[in-house]
């Protein structure tokens, strides 16, 4: 029991002199790292105010809309994606787990591969649909990305140039979603899938490239009020069963089947 205490005495001690060395050389010394105003990285209300703090109070007091202001305010980062090492990884689904929203993830040349949720307010753009190829892991009925929030952009790459799996599903709600200038090559049925309550814009993209695995039912779509611009479907067809649909300016060729059904008259 004495050799416990011993022990525990023997600790304190050393906590009590490696305090009093840090003030010696903070305080005496003048020495060591400047503190910032956060220096943990904290978000929450608190750590607003400058370092030290000031003696009286604030002359004005801060808007506060969510309970963590700094994150708020934080300034949107790009995070970049490269497959020689030269980048901040070369692994999309790391880049998106790092990203904050309002982020942006800068996907480099090369082929990369991925399954993943995006829960983020994210835009993940290539370098362009002939130069940014992105696959799922193997031949699949999953999707290369399940979308579940709102306010995320896709765009400027191919998708499924080598594997035979679904492209994209907007669900959970997800609103003002935008794939735009995207090349998807193999169409696995419904490879594109709009849930009911989700908006999403489709433009200026290629659903179906010849000589691919193509399916006849390419775009699927619940949700209301999306938008389908500019876009050319390749031996494959729109089914629509939601509302107030605006379907302009697409090209559809090569399918045998019906090029666009849909169960709302308000759709054009």
């Amino acid at each position: 029991m004495s050799a416990i205490g011993v022990a525990g005495v023997a600790i304190l001690l050393a906590g009590v002199a490696l305090l009093l060395l840090n003030l010696f050389v903070s305080v005496g010394l003048k020495k060591g790292v400047q503190a910032t105003d956060d220096p943990w990285g904290a978000q929450s209300p608190e750590w607003m105010l400058p370092s030290p703090p000031p003696m009286c109070e604030p002359d004005e007091l801060p808007t506060l809309t969510s309970g963590t202001p700094l994150l708020d305010s934080a300034e949107a980062e790009t995070w970049t994606v490269r497959q020689d090492g030269s980048g901040d990884t070369n692994n999309i689904e790391d880049a998106i787990s790092a990203a904050n929203d309002g982020d942006s993830i800068d996907v480099g040349p090369g082929m990369f591969q991925v399954q993943t949720y995006i829960s983020k307010e994210l835009t993940i753009y290539g370098s362009g649909v002939d130069s940014t190829s992105i696959n799922c892991y193997s031949d699949t009925s999953s999707y290369v990305f399940r979308i579940n929030t709102n306010n995320v952009v896709l765009r400027d790459f191919m998708i499924n140039d080598v594997t035979n799996c679904r492209s994209f599903y907007v669900q959970n709600g997800a609103q003002d979603v935008e794939i735009k200038n995207i090349k998807m090559h193999n169409v696995y049925s419904e490879t594109i899938y709009l849930e009911s309550g989700t908006k999403t814009t489709l433009k200026n993209s290629v659903i179906g490239v010849q000589g691919a695995s193509i399916s006849s039912n390419g775009l699927y779509i619940w949700g209301n009020e999306n938008i389908i611009d500019n876009n050319v479907f390749y031996a494959n067809s729109i089914i629509i069963h939601g509302n107030n649909n605006q379907i302009k300016n697409n090209e559809i060729s090569h399918t045998s089947d019906c090029l666009l059904y849909t169960s709302d008259a308000a759709d054009e």
